[in-house]
């Protein structure tokens, strides 16, 4: 049963009244083992090249996994050795950090018996059916599958890419989960979940403004405590969903990439909320924060260049920001559009104290010429970039090709074969064949020439390192048959083709190896039109290039 849409904001409002019920929740690391992998691309399979074809390449991806990485290492309870960091890494290397994270997880749970959390994030690019890794992909079956019979008790997966709710739309939904909505200081829940930026058909866009993409931004906001709905201290995964779902939906709405609706969707039984981060976790160093005016309170690193978090204050109120040691540059944007500047330092004393005394008052156009923070209008009309693939691509191919007729005894003939596809819709395609074959003359066999022209189209599903095609074709073929009582003859005919495929991408080159079954119907020499059906092998190398 799907358990959570974006538009259910009923069921939102239920369960965050529910969970100011339950008892205040804790982040105890001593009852769970926690690990993570997190991924940031900045290219995908088209990105674009010197002549600017293909999709764009990101230029926060990378750095949003960073800040995921530092969210759950200061504040998630995952030890250095159990969250691993990957930046542009193709499948390969993903799925060989996926082995090794599930062979520790066994370890451990062999070892110590404790319960396990197992958290993947992605941020770059996706087609609606894969995650580009560069020039390969991950397909989102495969990582489904994973999800479903990974050996941690628990599996979220956060998705920061176009389309990413395709994956929550494939998802069987036939069980329905049986959680019980009580948050607890450990870990009793089994099964996974998935929490995607976008819905299957919207693009996800990443800004100067925020330095990076909207959703990761404001869940890693929510991580490092604006998601504490409960002020328990824990932020737990369905306070997270909720505040990056609310604050991407309303600051996405007027961009021109259009409304990004956030998805979750999860198969947990057992007993509890899952609890992310808590802001105890680094020894209580932060920011107490407490104004006489509410704004909009953004932290930046101490160059100004990374946002860490942002939040809302209201007045009067005082708010604790978690963040380690260091130096910070923060700005309180108030509703009147005036703009306040404070650079904290935290050292390992404990929380520092943030008031009205300690900003300055600084022109907003001085703001904006550092990189338009503060003039969300602005930033939007000149710096957002939807994460938008363009799957389009051309394939022109060239190769062997061997065709034997065995319902007739036929000797083979052999040839080759120019071909041409271009993918218009991401996996489908349409296609087109030039071939020549000869066939000797053998025994009461005359033997033939053969030129053909085949149009048509197929379906190509991209695996790990191949991709699996299958493709119909039709068309027109020429016979010029060999002397039969000492003439020869010129013959039209109809040809068609039915074929299974694999090709092997190397970068722009491309090799192939294609078998099928089709036929062709021509006339023979005192015998008229007949059927000859027959089975084709070919074996290629072409050259591929965006469109």
């Amino acid at each position: 049963m799907r358990i959570f849409q974006h538009h259910r904001w009923v069921f939102i409002s239920l369960f965050a009244m529910l969970l100011k019920l339950v008892p205040q929740a804790v982040l105890a690391q001593s009852q769970s083992a926690r690990f993570a992998l997190i991924l940031g691309n900045n290219q995908g399979r088209d990105s674009r090249d010197s002549s600017g074809s293909g999709s764009e390449t990101l230029k926060f991806a990378q750095q949003d996994a960073r800040r995921m990485h530092r969210v759950l290492s200061e504040l998630g309870g995952f030890p250095k050795d159990q969250i691993k960091l990957l930046l542009d890494a193709d499948a390969d290397q993903v799925w060989q950090a996926i082995y090794a994270i599930e062979a520790m997880i066994a370890e451990t749970k062999k070892d110590t018996g404790q319960k396990t959390l197992f958290v993947f994030y992605y941020s770059g690019h996706a087609d609606g059916n894969a995650l580009e890794l560069g020039t390969s992909i991950l397909r989102f079956e495969n990582l489904l599958e994973y999800l479903k019979s990974a050996k941690a008790d628990v599996r979220l997966a956060f998705l920061d890419s176009c389309k990413s709710g395709r994956l929550v739309s494939m998802k069987d939904s036939s069980r329905e989960a049986k959680t019980d909505v009580r948050v607890t200081d450990e870990i009793r829940s089994n099964g996974y979940a998935i929490i995607t930026s976008s819905a299957f058909n919207e693009l996800s866009q990443e800004s100067q403004e925020v330095r990076g993409a909207y959703f990761t931004h404001y869940l890693v906001s929510a991580l490092r405590g604006a998601g504490d709905t409960s002020k328990d201290g824990a932020v737990t995964l369905t306070e997270a969903y909720q505040y990056a779902y609310r604050r991407t939906l309303a600051r996405t709405s007027t961009t021109m990439g259009g409304a990004q609706h956030p998805m979750y969707e999860f198969e947990l039984e057992g007993r509890g909320d899952i609890v992310l981060t808590r802001s105890s976790a680094i020894e209580d160093t932060g920011l107490a924060v407490s104004l006489p005016e509410s704004g909009r309170f953004v932290v930046l690193d101490a160059l100004g260049a990374e946002m860490v978090m942002e939040l809302d204050l209201a007045a009067d109120e005082t708010a604790f920001v978690p963040l380690a040691k260091g130096t910070y540059v923060t700005y309180l944007m108030t509703p009147d559009n005036a703009v306040r500047r404070a650079e904290p330092v935290i050292s390992d004393q404990g929380t520092t104290a943030l008031g009205i005394n300690d900003f300055e008052t600084v022109a907003l156009e001085e703001t904006v010429a550092r990189g338009g923070l503060f003039n969300t209008e602005l930033a939007m009309e000149k710096t957002v970039h939807a994460i938008a693939p363009r799957p389009w691509r051309h394939e022109l191919s060239t190769g062997g090709q061997w065709r034997l007729a065995p319902v007739e005894g036929y000797p083979s003939a052999w040839g080759a074969v120019l071909g041409y596809r271009w993918h218009v819709l991401t996996d489908w395609y349409v296609s087109a064949q030039l071939n020549w074959s000869g066939q000797p003359a053998s025994g009461e066999f005359a033997g033939h020439q053969a030129l053909g022209g085949l149009v048509g189209g197929g379906y190509a599903w991209p695996l790990t390192h191949l991709e699996l095609r299958m493709e119909l074709l039709g068309g027109y073929e020429h016979l010029l048959q060999g002397e039969f009582n000492g003439a020869s003859r010129h013959t039209s005919g109809v040809n068609y083709l039915g074929l299974v495929g694999l090709t092997v991408p190397a970068g722009p080159v491309v090799l192939g190896c294609n078998a099928g079954v089709g036929g062709r119907i021509f006339q023979v020499l005192e015998k008229g039109w007949v059927h000859r059906p027959d089975v084709q092998v070919f074996l290629g190398v072409g050259y591929q290039w965006p469109g």
